[in-house]
This record gives structure tokens, C-alpha cells and sequence, in this order.
């Protein structure tokens, strides 16, 4: 019900073929481009199957058909002719058709490729239709390579997918060894005679086990679909009841929310022996980062992902309070900590403790632990004259050159803005401290204005600790606009800048300017130019809206649409001038999540405040309708509709109604003390 409402046909996709994979949630399994029924990697933590192949030989009627994405003309074997994506199985389907000998060769095949959820490993369907006009035999022949798996422990699963491990060799029939990990191949019935027009279901399965530990097969392995199907319909019917879909006549909206929403599900691995149930990761679909960033997973769609994971966000906040993100920058699926930290971690998490405290209660250990987290990372950074050291690029989401570096703007606004939180925080459970937090904040926020304002460039420049400034036009610039609460003129200085040629482009934004000669160039996206992160342009949406320039808010996100038609799930970066994607970089990024954040608390105008109220203030500047049905908050049902002229609202079923501009309070605010 639910999966078939997050298909794409694959002749529609623009999702690089290398990205291109299906998940279980247990594991993942990545088909072999243009074949019909070819199978390729396979990650499921610890095991990680590189260079493994699985391919289907047909033999009809005693005609041998490959199935191997010939690009040549004439008898090429099995062509492929497109297929579908679902969140649960990979839909493919392959046409032959040739006269030989006299005799009309004539089939049509389907395959459905699905990672077993409860196992490591992968299960392909095989449907065979006779078209040749007479009953004949089939034979279908799988091949395996077995590559080169590796037994990867869960302490060192990080960024980029899992090196590849030694050669297997063959150990007996349908079994392949490397000294650390066995690969078994199963089958069902391999042969068929099937009448015209009739059809033969065909059935195979991959298994991965440790070397030398007992095997049992599955004991109704072919029942593996319907498995992952049910398994994928209840994770999307528990997310959908708090976290619903969107209906719009508003062209791309819908396709682009939708496919947000799905970034966030594909990146949701439940395995008991992970650290948090669910594990959350940055990536996956591709093998790579199976592993989770604080500063992505927390910082780009606070209150997304906490409705995203309901009742089992604490032990979520619970594990990143108690990791020492003085020390990393992201997490193995074991809890262990891995490379250096990001200079983002702790605003990330405050993110994460302000929407979980505004829509779960103010907690005062939540509190507690969040000042302890906060406070422990300001005693670690160089201070001066009221800014913090930030160090250099791989410190600060690593631009390629330097720049954006030490004394910077921005994560400098954020460090005044986790004070005014953590006020806020406290005024709520009447804990002192309020007034000092405030007074410290508004300290950092007049050293931005004051030394790292270029009131000449209308940029922040940044200050290295000899002295010397630099002036990098990096993306992060808007961050203190979102954080910083600078004031008008360095907000009107920076609205300038979102205009095409500069940061904007027609299909995206630019995550250095384009302006800038020094530091923008065209062969990393992410952080210097040509591209962003993925979560990035979405942000840039929302916080015009929430500076209220709705205007360049829906300037910005509809640059974004092209995706929501065209891409299986969103990438961890894209071109800006095109409609494409970078082939080395991750397949799928949960920061995806980040459009849901900024069409739900942007473009809809959700507020959530501390003491419980829930307020609606959409400020779309289109014509057409939205509409979104069931968003769970505060144990209330809410549905929210914006159409030419009129808004509404209902909170369990009662209504209220205003205009475009007005607010509706939805919730009204009552202290909530822990």
C-alpha cells in the first residue's frame, strides 16, 4: 500500500546507474546496470560482498540468451526494457525476440530483486513468459563470481563502502570461500516447460555467512519478498501516522516532498546488534556511510527527523549525548567514533534537543546534558575578543582550498544562538542562568558585527590567528543568517546575494559563489562550488522564509523540484546548472530530509515553541493548493490546507480559518517542566 506510493520508473530516473539499490533495512543489494536480472554488491553489516555477480543464462527452447546489457545491434541476448523502483524490491523487466533457424524465439522476463531482511544476502524472482506460439522448454542458468566479500567489523564501518576483501574460491557446488566469509547460492526449480502464453516462476538466493560457523538455509527462503514488503510497510505505516505524505496541484511540490520523505526512510537500518534501534545513517543504498554523522542526521531537519523516529527518539539523543563529539565527526554503527570532529556537532545537537524539547516536553535531564555537551566543547575552542577559533577545512565541512577558516561567522552564530536556546530552555523549568546565556550571546553576536562584517563587500570576511582576514563566499555564510539574529542591515547585505549568477543557479544553489575566482570551482559540490550538500539548499529556503522572504524561500526550493521527478532518493550532492548528479560521491544522504523541514516549517509556517503551542503561519507566494493530512504533535491530529485566498487548519477535527498572512494557533503553549 504504502511502497507503491514511492515508486519511479526507472526510464524516468536520472539516480547515476552506480547509485542505483534497494534496502531491506537489514541490508542492501545493487543491481547490474541495463541487465534485467544481473545482481551486483551487497553491504549488510558486517558482511560486505565487493565484486560479487550473480547472472542469468536463459536457454528457450534450446536457444542459449545472455543477459548482459549488450549495447551491440543483432542478437544481443536479453534486452533490458526498464523497470521500477520501490522501497522494498527492484522492479525489472527484458524482452528477446528473434527468428532462428526457422523457429520464432520469443519470451518476455521480469525479475525482483529484494535484501533479505532478517539475513545477509539477497533474493531474486525470475518470471518467464512463452511468447513463441507453441509450448516450450526453459532452462534458466545462474553464473556467480564471487568476488572478493570481506568480513567487516562494525567498530570500522564509516564513509566510503567497505575495501574489498581476498579472492573467493569455489568449495563445492553452489559455494564459494575466502577463508572469512562463504557464499552460498540457492535455487528453486530451474527448469519449466511452459505452454504459450503462460508463464514459469524461477527463484534464487545469495547468502553470506561466516567462514567455518554452521548454516542452516531459510526455511521458506522464496517467501523472502513478501517478508521485506511486510517489513517496509509497517516501518513506512508507523512513520506516515506521525509523519504524513503531501497532496498538492502545485507542479514538482508533491514529488519533491515526497521523495525528501523517502531519503530519511531509506536511511533507517534495524539491526539488533547496532547501537540504537533504529540506526539512523547518513547513507547506505551504495555500501558507504553506513554510519552516522551528528551534524547531518541532527542539524539539517531537527523536527523531521524527530517525528521521523517517534517513540524511539531518546535512545537516539541519548547515544550522540553521551559520544564525545569533542573527538569525532561521525559514528560506526557500533557507537565507535571515527575521524575528526566537526565544528557543527554541538549546534547539531542543540538542534536536535530544542525540537525534541518543543515537541515532547522541556526535560530537565535532556537539559542538563545538553549545557554539559555545549559547555564541555566551548572549553575546548581558542577564544578572542568574544569569537571562538573554529580551525581550518576539515574542521569546517572541507572547501577544498582555504578560506571560510579560524574566526568565522558562522559556526560562531551559532554559538550565540545555543545560549539563547539553552535561556529558553532554562526559563521553562525555572532553572537560573537565563539572563547570563542571553547576555554572552548578544557578546558573540556584536564581535560578528563588528570585526567579521565587510561592510564594503556586504560578506563576512574571515580572521586567521595571526591576524590576517580572508574573504571566502561560502555557503556558510547564511548559517549566521539562520542563527545569528544580526540585524537588518547585515540581513539586507545578505539577501542581496541570493540572486542567479551569484549563489543561485536553475537548478539549484552554489555552494560557493560563483562570483568568487578564488574559491569556487566545479569538481567538489559539496562545499566549493558548482553543487551543494544536499541538505543545503532546502535550509537556504527555509530561512529566508523564516526571515520572511518567502519570495526567495519559493525561489529556492523550486529550483529543487527537478529531483522529486527524477531521482530514486537524493544524493549527498547535485549539480546546480544541470539536472544531474556526481557519480563518486554517496548514492543517498539523509539530510534529503531537510526539503520536509522546509516545506513543513517554511513554506507551512509550523511554530513549535517550549511551552507546548503549535502555531500556522503558511506564506506561500503561489497559486495552488497544499495540503497535508494527519501530522501527529503533541498526541493531536493535525490537517493543514493553504488554497488561493483561504488557510485552514484542524486540530482533531475542529476547524479554524483565516487568510495568507494571518497565523492560526493550532496548540496553545502551557509550561511543560521535567
Amino acid at each position: 500500500m504504502y511502497a507503491e506510493k514511492f515508486s519511479l520508473e526507472l526510464k524516468a530516473a536520472l539516480t547515476p546507474e552506480n547509485h542505483v539499490g534497494v534496502s531491506s533495512g537489514f541490508g542492501v543489494v545493487q543491481p547490474i546496470p541495463r541487465t534485467v536480472c544481473g545482481v551486483g554488491d551487497c553491504f549488510s553489516p558486517p558482511f560486505a560482498a565487493r565484486l560479487l555477480r550473480l547472472a542469468i543464462d536463459f536457454v528457450f527452447d534450446g536457444h542459449r540468451a545472455v543477459d548482459n546489457g549488450n549495447y551491440g545491434k543483432g542478437d544481443c541476448g536479453l534486452l533490458y526494457a526498464g523497470g521500477t523502483w520501490r522501497p522494498d524490491f527492484l522492479l525489472r523487466h527484458g524482452t528477446y525476440h528473434h527468428r532462428i533457424e526457422g523457429r520464432l524465439i520469443s519470451f518476455r522476463v521480469e525479475s525482483r530483486l529484494a535484501a533479505f531482511s532478517d539475513a545477509a544476502g539477497y533474493f531474486l524472482e525470475v518470471k518467464v513468459k512463452n511468447r513463441c506460439g507453441r509450448t516450450a522448454p526453459v532452462s534458466l542458468e545462474p553464473k556467480v563470481q564471487p568476488g572478493k566479500p570481506k568480513l567487516f567489523p562494525l567498530t570500522i564501518w564509516d564513509y566510503s563502502p567497505p575495501p574489498a576483501g581476498d579472492a573467493a574460491e569455489a568449495v563445492g557446488e553452489g559455494a564459494w570461500d575466502n577463508g572469512a566469509v562463504t557464499i552460498r547460492l540457492l535455487t528453486g526449480a530451474k527448469e519449466a516447460e511452459i505452454a504459450d502464453g503462460a508463464e514459469a516462476v524461477f527463484c534464487f538466493a545469495v547468502l553470506l555467512s561466516e567462514s567455518g560457523k554452521s548454516f542452516a538455509a531459510p526455511r521458506d527462503w522464496t517467501a523472502t519478498l513478501a517478508t521485506t514488503s511486510r517489513r517496509w510497510e509497517e516501518r513506512m505505516g508507523d512513520v506516515l501516522s506521525r509523519l504524513p505524505l503531501l497532496s498538492s496541484d502545485i507542479p514538482g511540490l508533491e514529488a519533491f516532498y515526497r521523495r525528501s520523505l523517502l531519503s530519511g526512510l531509506v536511511c533507517m537500518w534495524e539491526r539488533p546488534d547496532f547501537v540504537t534501534q533504529p540506526f539512523l545513517a547518513t547513507s547506505g543504498m551504495d555500501g558507504g556511510a553506513i554510519c552516522a554523522y551528528p551534524w547531518d542526521l541532527l542539524g539539517y531537519a531537527p523536527h523531521t527527523t524527530c517525528l521521523l523516529l517517534g517513540d524511539r527518539l531518546p535512545g537516539w539523543i541519548e547515544f550522540f549525548l553521551k559520544a564525545d563529539l569533542t573527538q569525532y565527526s561521525r559514528f560506526a554503527p557500533s557507537g565507535q567514533g571515527n575521524n575528526l570532529p566537526y565544528s557543527y556537532n554541538f549546534c547539531s545537537m542543540l538542534l536536535m534537543a530544542v525540537a525534541a524539547s518543543a515537541q515532547r516536553g522541556v526535560r530537565r535531564e535532556l537539559f542538563d546534558e545538553a549545557r554539559r555537551v555545549f559547555e564541555h566543547a566551548e572549553k575546548g575552542l581558542t577564544m578572542r575578543d568574544g569569537l571562538a577559533d573554529f580551525g581550518v577545512q576539515h574542521n569546517l565541512l572541507e572547501m577544498r582550498q582555504c578560506g571560510w577558516e579560524h574566526y568565522v561567522a558562522s559556526p560562531n552564530a551559532e554559538r550565540a544562538w545555543v545560549r539563547d536556546r539553552l535561556a529558553e530552555m532554562a526559563d521553562a523549568l525555572q532553572i537560573p542562568g537565563g539572563k547570563e546565556w542571553r547576555e554572552e550571546a548578544e557578546i558573540i553576536r556584536r564581535a560578528i558585527r563588528e570585526q567579521l562584517w565587510n561592510k564594503k563587500t556586504q560578506w563576512f570576511d574571515s580572521i586567521f590567528p595571526d591576524g590576517s582576514r580572508e574573504e571566502a563566499w561560502s555557503i556558510q555564510g547564511f548559517d549566521a543568517l539562520r542563527f545569528g539574529e544580526l540585524g537588518p542591515e547585515i540581513e539586507q547585505g545578505l539577501f542581496q546575494h541570493v540572486r542567479d549568477g551569484v549563489f543561485l543557479a536553475k537548478y539549484g544553489i552554489t555552494s560557493v559563489s560563483a562570483t568568487d575566482e578564488r574559491h569556487y570551482e566545479a569538481n567538489d559540490h559539496d562545499w566549493s562550488g558548482a553543487g551543494s550538500y544536499m541538505g543545503e539548499g532546502p535550509n537556504l529556503a527555509q530561512t529566508m522564509w523564516e526571515k520572511g522572504r518567502p519570495d526567495l524561500g519559493w525561489d529556492i526550493l523550486k529550483r529543487y523540484f527537478w529531483m522529486g521527478e527524477h531521482l530514486l532518493y537524493y544524493p549527498q550532492e547535485a549539480f546546480c546548472d544541470r539536472p544531474a548528479v556526481p557519480t563518486n560521491k554517496r548514492s543517498n544522504v539523509v539530510a534529503g530530509l531537510a526539503g520536509v523541514e522546509a516545506i513543513l516549517f517554511g513554506l507551512l509556517g509550523l511554530r513549535l515553541t517550549l511551552d507546548g503551542a503549535v502555531t500556522y503561519h503558511p506564506a506561500c507566494p503561489v497559486e495552488g493548493t497544499i495540503e497535508v493530512k494527519g501530522l501527529a504533535l503533541h498526541g493531536r491530529k493535525i490537517d493543514l490546507r493553504v488554497e488561493p485566498g483561504r488557510i485552514s487548519a484542524r486540530v482533531d477535527g475542529k476547524e479554524s480559518v483565516g487568510k495568507p498572512g494571518q497565523t492560526l494557533e493550532l496548540i496553545a503553549g502551557a509550561n511543560q517542566k521535567g
